[in-house]
């Protein structure tokens, strides 16, 4: 007997009668839309529970190719503050030798 015959001759009353093939994929289509709907609705806070924390990954990321970066340019910005600070110290000691405040 071929399959399509076999699902045109069911009786939906009497699922005891039903053929071995129509029975097993009865029961497998039933136990995974079980599993399915309930992974659905279980699992749906820890999806977003998930996606939170991939954006507060990303955000800390974020911060630390920043300050990666800050620490990477620390000698150069560290070089020009002693620079300038020694700069501004021959100013300031120039000036108060000559007593030249305004001119500084």
């Amino acid at each position: 007997m071929n399959f399509l015959e076999e699902l045109k001759n069911i009786d939906p009353k009497k699922p005891g009668n039903w053929p071995w093939l129509v029975k097993l994929s009865a029961f497998v289509s039933i136990f995974v839309l079980i599993i399915a709907l309930g992974a659905f609705f279980d699992w749906q806070d820890q999806y977003e529970n998930l996606k939170q924390v991939k954006q507060t990954e990303e955000k800390l990321r974020d911060t630390f190719l920043a300050k990666k970066r800050e620490a990477i340019n620390l000698d150069i910005i560290k070089k020009q503050l002693i620079d300038t600070q020694q700069s501004f110290g021959r100013c300031s000691s120039n000036c108060r030798a000559n007593r030249k405040w305004m001119l500084c």
